[in-house]
C-alpha cells in the first residue's frame, strides 16, 4: 500500500515522498516506512544546482509530518531538537528507511533515516509535558 501525504501539490512536483509501511508494533510505538525518495522533489530545486540534496530540515519535517499517521503527537508545545545528527547525503533516487519511535511518557519522538549499507540521520523532537 503506498501514500501521497501532509501538503497538498502545487505543481508538477512533490513535495512529499512515496511511502510504504513495513512494520508497526504492537503498542503503536515503533513504525518502520520505506520511502522513495523522487528525482522530482520539489526540495532539490536549488539545493544544490547540478547536484541535488535533501535538506536536513525537510528530514525533520518527514519525520513529524508522518509520524502523525501513527502515533497521537501533541498539537501544540514544541520544546526542540536533540541529538540530531546527518552522517550521509539524501540524493534524488534513494530509496530509504525511516523509523520512528515515539515515547508518550517522555514526550519525544525518534527517527533514524536509514539503508542497509549507512545512516543518512536521526535524532528527537521533542514537546513539552502539558499538564
Amino acid at each position: 500500500m503506498q501514500f501521497k501525504v501532509c501538503l497538498p501539490m502545487k505543481t508538477d512536483k512533490q513535495w512529499m515522498p512515496i511511502w510504504q509501511l513495513k512494520a508497526i508494533d504492537q503498542q503503536k510505538s515503533h513504525v518502520e516506512l520505506r520511502l522513495d525518495i523522487s528525482r522530482d522533489l520539489k526540495y532539490f530545486e536549488g539545493h544544490f544546482p547540478g547536484f541535488g540534496v535533501l535538506p536536513g530540515v525537510v528530514q525533520i519535517h518527514w519525520a513529524q509530518c508522518l509520524s502523525r499517521q501513527f502515533f497521537d503527537l501533541p498539537k501544540f508545545g514544541f520544546a526542540g531538537l536533540e541529538h540530531i545528527k546527518f552522517q550521509a547525503l539524501v540524493l534524488p533516487g534513494t530509496k530509504i528507511d525511516l523509523i520512528l519511535s515515539w515515547q508518550p511518557e517522555l514526550h519525544k519522538l525518534g527517527f533514524v533515516f536509514q539503508d542497509a549499507a549507512k545512516v543518512y540521520s536521526s535524532g528527537r523532537l521533542l514537546w513539552k509535558s502539558v499538564s
